[in-house]
């Protein structure tokens, strides 16, 4: 007769396996939460950064719309777009709308950026004709890039309030751009 309790001599070592095997899935299985978790945050601080970015594009906007620009000192921000939305991109979370969405908007910047450039170049050059004619350009641009319905405007919005969930939402109802969105969405 043997002086262990087990009635065969194998459950020890068994056991000792089994219980390993749960506690590294347990494990393996709780790490795997808190990277989804922490993926969330990442792609929710892009989104909310980007709306930042695009909030700012847009102050601007109203800021040359309601100002005499022919002495241009501002420039569109795209930084946080050029190393937010690669980010977002490669989560594979973004559809292919919100995609182009935000590159229409952007493209639209880089647009803005270059006519000021040549609002400046036609200053310094005092060429008065080619002058007018690009603040009418940019002044159009402008006007499609900062106010709720039009082309740029809602696509962009409604794709970063997708992905930032409830501080993108804070963030547009904070500087109004929720109800001019909203407004616009509703009629």
């Amino acid at each position: 007769m043997t002086d262990c309790p087990c009635p065969n001599p194998f459950f020890g070592p068994l056991t000792t396996v089994v219980a390993t095997f749960i506690g590294a899935g347990l494990a393996y299985l709780s790490a795997m939460r808190q990277q989804r978790k922490r993926d969330a945050r990442l792609r929710k601080a892009h989104a909310v950064a980007l709306l930042a970015e695009v909030e700012r594009c847009i102050a601007l906007a109203n800021i040359y719309l309601s100002e005499d620009f022919r002495s241009p000192a501002y420039r569109f921000p795209s930084g946080i777009y050029e190393g937010s939305f690669p980010q977002l991109i490669s989560d594979g979370q973004l559809s292919h709308g919100d995609v182009q969405a935000v590159l229409d908007f952007y493209s639209q910047v880089q647009q803005v950026n270059w006519l000021l450039d040549e609002i400046h170049r036609h200053r310094l050059d005092k060429n008065d004709a080619m002058l007018a004619k690009e603040v009418s350009r940019l002044t159009a641009k402008l006007k499609e890039m900062n106010q709720a319905g039009t082309r740029f405007f809602d696509p962009v919005m409604r794709a970063l309030s997708r992905y930032g969930s409830e501080s993108v939402l804070a963030s547009m109802h904070r500087t109004g751009l929720w109800a001019q969105w909203r407004n616009r969405k509703s009629s």
